[in-house]
């Protein structure tokens, strides 16, 4: 359970993409709704997350209209606070280049750094007479921000302080950018949380990024390399979606069946759902997505003995 001292208030997480996507929301607002805060239409939130996808040109063109209506909405309210997640976040240059653009973005977030929103909203969200502002009385001289950014970047999960001050109307931000280090394997997932709310079906991402560098696909260069999620993590959480309602979990990963392979000991695809079958009141198993060069005879012959994998 998350706990902090940070003042409640009003949040929309808007959504576009795939099933990776739209479960990566669902840690978010797990973690929001654990904080006290309130799920609510984008016109009325306190912090508007866009959870981005750049695989196809509607999808992003529908985020940067987002952004160009919120940068109107920044202009209008103090008690705004922006943040940009998913797959429009690519590399520091990618984050540089969003930001000239759009400088009311206030937080730049992988989901894998997703518990980094409790000090972002302790620190950049003060109520005054009962609504929220951005607190802009202290900002850093020059030395004070170097050592701020020094102390930041020594520690391996903790957000960078952009090195530049952006002027949106009369308020002066700071925007923070998250990004995974290159090649970073560790998956730093939000694991120990899950939906409030659990329908029969659940995603459940088990593999995260892609290793297979297509000619056409931006997405490891935007989800990073495969992170494989450990079994036990895994089993733990598929438990607790079981208890909340859910009958079926689909496995989500760009190469599903890759699952494995970056771990100690290279637990497969198969040996997952092995250990998933064991659960008591899970009926079906799905995944997606597939890439063929990892599926093996044995693993196929495997999965056909599991009953409850589709």
């Amino acid at each position: 359970m998350t706990t902090t001292n940070i003042t409640r208030g009003k949040y929309h997480i808007w959504t576009v993409g795939c099933q990776m996507n739209q479960a990566d929301s669902q840690r978010i607002q797990t973690i929001l709704d654990e904080l006290g805060w309130e799920e609510a239409s984008m016109d009325q939130a306190n912090l508007v997350i866009l959870n981005t996808c750049s695989v196809r040109k509607a999808p992003e063109e529908k985020a940067h209209n987002q952004l160009a209506q919120l940068k109107h909405a920044k202009l209008k309210r103090s008690d705004l606070l922006v943040a940009l997640m998913g797959c429009m976040i690519g590399n520091q240059k990618t984050i540089d280049e969003l930001g000239k653009r759009y400088p009311h973005i206030d937080l730049f977030m992988k989901v894998e750094q997703a518990d980094i929103l409790p000090r972002f909203l302790e620190e950049r969200w003060t109520p005054i007479s009962g609504a929220g502002c951005l607190d802009i009385e202290y900002l850093p001289d020059n030395d004070d921000q170097e050592t701020q950014t020094q102390a930041f970047t020594s520690a391996p999960i903790v957000p960078t302080f952009a090195t530049s001050t952006n002027t949106v109307g009369k308020r002066t931000v700071l925007p923070m950018a998250i990004t995974p280090k290159p090649g970073e394997r560790t998956a730093h997932y939000p694991t120990k949380i899950a939906p409030a709310t659990v329908s029969p079906t659940a995603w459940l991402p088990v593999i995260l990024g892609c290793n297979k560098v297509c000619t056409y696909c931006i997405v490891p260069y935007r989800r990073g390399r495969e992170r494989s999620r450990p079994v036990e993590e895994l089993v733990v959480e598929s438990r607790s979606l079981v208890s909340k309602g859910a009958k079926e979990l689909t496995l989500l990963g760009q190469t599903v069946e890759a699952y494995g392979l970056d771990l100690p000991d290279k637990p497969d695809l198969a040996y997952l759902m092995s250990q998933l079958s064991e659960i008591d009141g899970l009926e079906r198993i799905r995944f997606m997505t597939s890439y063929p060069r990892h599926m093996t005879d044995s693993m196929i012959e495997r999965m056909a003995n599991l009953p409850k994998v589709c």
